[in-house]
């Protein structure tokens, strides 16, 4: 019977003789351009759009280094949930008042940590987390975070996190029984909202609660509206809305002479179209369907990589043509892992496309990196930097990259699609 290893050295075994000469470096590894610029203008936009809202920018989204470093030079906030991103934001010289805590339920060593670092501005919504609190960090300054039950969002939050309208009046008493000081009311819609008046709702919730603290001889000054806001190419009609019902209900409620701090919780508004995605076909073949056949296409990304807000949060993702083709057939794309779910596009129309070809994707910003894997062994996708000449036009970027001197490379797309 032969054996698969007869157990002689590999070293005594005849070797396939290599080819002489250089060989030929393969690049075909997927990555992400993340244009600065957009982030910077992103920024520009919501301030003159809201500019009664401040802006802590939700870490959870996207902890880029660069990505943070960029927005500290801006003078953003952050919207900070672990101590790991408490301090991934300090090591940037952030001040700790320019952090805020939002994380309902804090890990002891945790909330230890964020007293260490003087981050004094977190959330509750539970008497357990206020008694936690008080053991442990009594001199913080908390946000009451309440729930919000009519939502038009896809991804709602009620179902983990906030308290009723009836609740709050308790949490606020027993805070008060605590010697614990509580400053604002919290809120958050939830994710990809539809209607604009969803904000404004929460917002007209936020004053009873507001009102109710004042009955009780509690002063409250903090009004943290949460995050929700849409941050895709061609959104800017829908935040605009957002922002004019937004306006229009603080300015109602927490007018400007009443000396109310507000502020929001932005991530995928701030990151989502500042990354593209350009990621490679190294499989194809034909396969039968229920209505004829198809194309399938393997790229070197999936939903274990940075497709994965696709199983989470519904992503829809769409690949973009370099350049418009008329001859097009039923296909479908497929990440790279042994996986038979890791289907990326169902169903899309493209041209007959040769392997070694590369497909990009926009939006790519939000939840991707944060929450890719290495499953089946691939690397994460690594991360180019541009800043785009037609968007940045204010000299704050010029002079964050003169002071920090770090490395932006310069990708040119078409050099390498």
């Amino acid at each position: 019977m032969q054996t698969l290893w007869d157990g002689s050295s590999p070293r005594r075994r005849n070797r396939p003789v290599l080819q002489q000469g250089k060989k030929k470096e393969v690049r075909d590894a997927p990555f992400l351009v993340f244009d600065i610029a957009e982030v910077e203008k992103k920024v520009k936009e919501w301030k003159e759009a809201m500019p009664r809202v401040a802006i802590f920018y939700a870490v959870k989204a996207n902890s880029d280094p660069e990505l943070l470093r960029t927005l500290a030079s801006l003078n953003i906030g952050f919207d900070c949930a672990s101590k790991n991103e408490i301090d991934a934001v300090i090591k940037l010289d952030v001040p700790p008042d320019r952090i805020v805590y939002s994380n309902c339920f804090k890990g002891a060593s945790h909330l230890l940590h964020a007293a260490k670092m003087r981050v004094k501005l977190m959330v509750f919504d539970s008497k357990e987390e206020l008694e936690k609190i008080k053991r442990l960090y009594p001199c913080a300054r908390l946000l009451l975070r309440i729930k919000i039950t009519t939502s038009s969002a896809s991804i709602p939050m009620s179902c983990k996190f906030g308290c009723d309208f009836e609740n709050s009046i308790d949490l606020l008493d027993c805070a008060r029984s605590l010697d614990l000081t509580v400053v604002g009311v919290s809120f958050h819609v939830g994710s990809l909202i539809q209607d604009p008046k969803d904000f404004e709702e929460a917002i007209q919730l936020s004053r009873s609660v507001f009102d109710a603290a004042k009955s009780m001889d509690m002063k409250l000054t903090v009004l943290d509206i949460g995050g929700g806001f849409p941050g895709y190419k061609g959104s800017a009609g829908l935040f605009n809305k957002m922002a004019v019902s937004i306006n229009r209900a603080i300015d109602e409620y927490f007018p400007p002479d009443g000396h109310y701090t507000i502020f929001a919780e932005p991530g995928r508004y701030i990151v989502t179209s500042a990354f593209t995605l350009c990621a490679n076909i190294i499989g194809k073949k034909e396969r039968k369907t229920n209505e004829g056949s198809e194309v399938m296409y393997i790229i070197n990304e999936g939903i274990y990589g940075l497709f994965v807000h696709k199983v989470f949060h519904n992503f829809k993702p769409k690949p973009v043509l370099k350049k418009e083709c008329k001859d097009l057939l039923p296909c479908s794309i497929w990440g790279q892992t042994c996986d038979p779910s890791d289907l990326i596009v169902e169903k899309c129309m493209l041209p007959e496309l040769p392997m070694g070809e590369w497909l990009t994707f926009d939006d790519m910003g939000a939840y991707t990196t944060a929450c890719a894997t290495t499953f089946n062994g691939f690397e994460k996708t690594k991360v180019n930097y541009i800043v785009s000449r037609t968007q940045c036009n204010k000299k704050e970027i010029y002079n964050y990259i003169n002071h920090r001197k770090f490395l932006i490379q310069l990708v040119v797309l078409k050099s390498r699609l």
